[in-house]
């Protein structure tokens, strides 16, 4: 019988990281990951939406109630507002429109508001004016929908 044992030793090298070098390598893999992330973001967006410095405001006057009443299905229920940022005074919009209360639909208060803009600005009339009016009330997209090219 033996009375010992024979046991080889296996010598690895382990390489230990301290916890800040992992956590810069992650912070650092993180951030590319980001960076590219808002690269790919920006170049898609630039696709698909028009930069502003390319957008033309048309140039031919507003014809037809067919393009109002488009145009009053996207304002509906702020058709208020938008009638204040044309020049429409509040209580002209009050005593004409908001009379009318809630038995007519909004995108037909939107339509008449937008008559009424018609009737009174014959030199205001335009494209450039009613998006100037879209925009201050966050009709960004309709804005870019009807009046520009």
């Amino acid at each position: 019988m033996q009375t010992g044992s024979c046991v080889k030793e296996r010598k690895h090298k382990i390489e230990f990281k301290s916890p800040s070098e992992d956590e810069k390598e992650k912070s650092t893999n993180d951030q590319d990951r980001v960076r590219k992330r808002e690269e790919e973001i920006e170049r898609s967006a630039e696709e698909l939406l028009p930069q502003k410095r390319q957008r033309t405001i048309k140039s031919c006057d507003i014809t037809g109630d067919k393009v109002l009443m488009d145009i009053a299905k996207e304002v509906s229920d702020k058709w208020n507002e938008v009638g204040i940022s044309l020049g429409i005074g509040f209580k002209t919009l009050q005593s004409n429109i908001g009379s009318l209360g809630n038995t007519v639909p909004d995108h037909r208060k939107a339509f008449l508001m937008l008559q009424e803009w018609k009737s009174r600005a014959v030199d205001s009339y335009t494209y450039m004016t009613l998006a100037t009016a879209l925009e201050e009330n966050g009709l960004n997209m309709c804005a870019q929908k009807f009046c520009y090219t």
